[in-house]
């Protein structure tokens, strides 16, 4: 596959987590809960559905492997662009995102493995979750900051530490890579991190459920869809300037 970077379909992402920072703004001037709240909030599948729309039409014109006989090959880590592929792919992909966003968990930890079972190869698998997640966590963030419930110090320290880690282990696998002339380097990566991920998950929810079975009044506790005070993104922004200053 030739390296390219399609900047005008790179562009659409930050285009979409505007919309997306948009939609928190206008939330804090309705009602939250009313029908206007509602329709703040659904708005982000407007853009999604034209998106995805859209960019079927591309592909099934780019690729036409609808027209290609059984059993033809395709080039090393080229998915298969079909009618059908077209939808059930991004579904697939908007299922990880809806359970990362759900319990915490970083998209990658499932679009990742979720790209290497669909064909795609390990180098390209990596920085294509890694370039997704870039624009959910955003996403996350700004809806987080809405109810409240991100800590602007903790979190400026945990991006700086996590950039040069991550920047520091990108350089190193690179390397890696290099001295073995081996791409499965990234799938045991891919592996480890998930095995480990999974293992500190099991132990979270057991410690969890530990707390619930000696406290079994908090199973009847559930939160509230309208904080009493609704912060937003302006506030987490005002908040993380006091920490610098």
């Amino acid at each position: 596959i030739e390296p390219c970077l399609p900047i005008p379909h790179v562009l659409v992402l930050p285009l979409l987590s505007a919309w997306v920072v948009g939609s928190d703004i206008a939330q804090g001037s309705v009602a939250c809960g009313s029908w206007q709240y509602w329709a703040v909030t659904l708005s982000v599948l407007l853009p999604v559905a034209a998106i995805l729309l859209t960019f079927r039409q591309v592909l099934l014109r780019k690729y036409r492997h609808d027209s290609l006989p059984p059993g033809a090959a395709l080039p090393e880590g080229q998915l298969q662009w079909t009618p059908t592929t077209t939808l059930l792919y991004p579904l697939l992909c908007s299922s990880a995102g809806l359970v990362a966003g759900l319990f915490g968990i970083g998209g990658g930890v499932v679009k990742g493995p979720l790209m290497l079972e669909l064909g795609v190869s390990p180098d390209v698998a990596a920085a294509t979750s890694a370039t997704m997640i870039l624009f959910t966590a955003a996403s996350a963030c700004v809806v987080y900051s809405r109810f409240g419930q991100i800590l602007a110090d903790y979190g400026a320290v945990l991006v700086a530490f996590g950039f040069c880690t991550t920047l520091v282990s990108q350089l190193l696998t690179f390397v890696l890579i290099k001295l073995i002339g081996r791409r499965s380097v990234i799938v045991f990566m891919m592996v480890t991190l998930m095995s480990s991920a999974c293992a500190i998950m099991f132990v979270q929810s057991g410690l969890m459920t530990r707390e619930l079975v000696l406290n079994p009044s908090e199973l009847s506790h559930f939160g509230r869809l309208c904080p009493k005070d609704s912060q937003g993104l302006g506030h987490l922004l005002q908040q993380l300037l006091r920490q610098i200053q």
